[in-house]
């Protein structure tokens, strides 16, 4: 069996960017024990299942955040 990937809505990138950035920032702020999957859903602006839909959990998207950091260096 062959699986076709698609590119991923527009809509997606830009959440999931937006989650990035903002799960990034609070990262730093305040540590990563500190930080709840609730307030970087509300400083992404959206929901958790939004959240979740994208991150399993929060070391998932702590991973993401720290691999898009080394790709920017």
């Amino acid at each position: 069996m062959i699986v076709v990937e698609s590119n991923p809505p527009a809509a997606d990138v830009s959440r999931r960017g937006r989650i990035l950035r903002e799960a990034r920032l609070l990262f730093t702020a305040l540590g990563y024990a500190a930080v709840s999957m609730q307030q970087i859903a509300d400083a992404a602006a959206v929901n958790k299942a939004t959240l979740y839909h994208h991150f399993r959990d929060k070391e998932e998207l702590f991973l993401s955040v720290m691999v898009e950091e080394f790709r920017r260096l």
